[in-house]
């Protein structure tokens, strides 16, 4: 049975820098890192680091789309909330 979802090939290398990156983030920024790559094609990577090992990031970091649904309902009623500030 093939796998709708991943059909495109995935360049080993890509994966390698997608992982390198979120892995250095995390440890300049000293917080858990989620890094969303889409290639033009449609290809998708998710990278997460430096997930703490227990409390609320933790568990949420363990269910990766519930984590990315709450984060985008989040962003957008922050930006509901900005959308009549005013702006600099």
């Amino acid at each position: 049975m093939s796998d709708p979802f991943n059909q495109i090939p995935t360049d080993p290398d890509w994966c390698a820098l997608a992982d390198k990156l979120c892995d250095e983030a995390a440890a300049r920024l000293g917080c858990m890192v989620v890094l969303v790559a889409v290639q033009p094609k449609g290809k998708m990577g998710i990278c997460r680091s430096g997930v703490p090992t227990e409390g609320a990031f933790a568990e949420m970091a363990a269910d990766m789309p519930k984590m990315l649904r709450l984060l985008a309902h989040v962003t957008e009623a922050m930006d509901a909330a900005d959308k009549d500030k005013p702006r600099q």
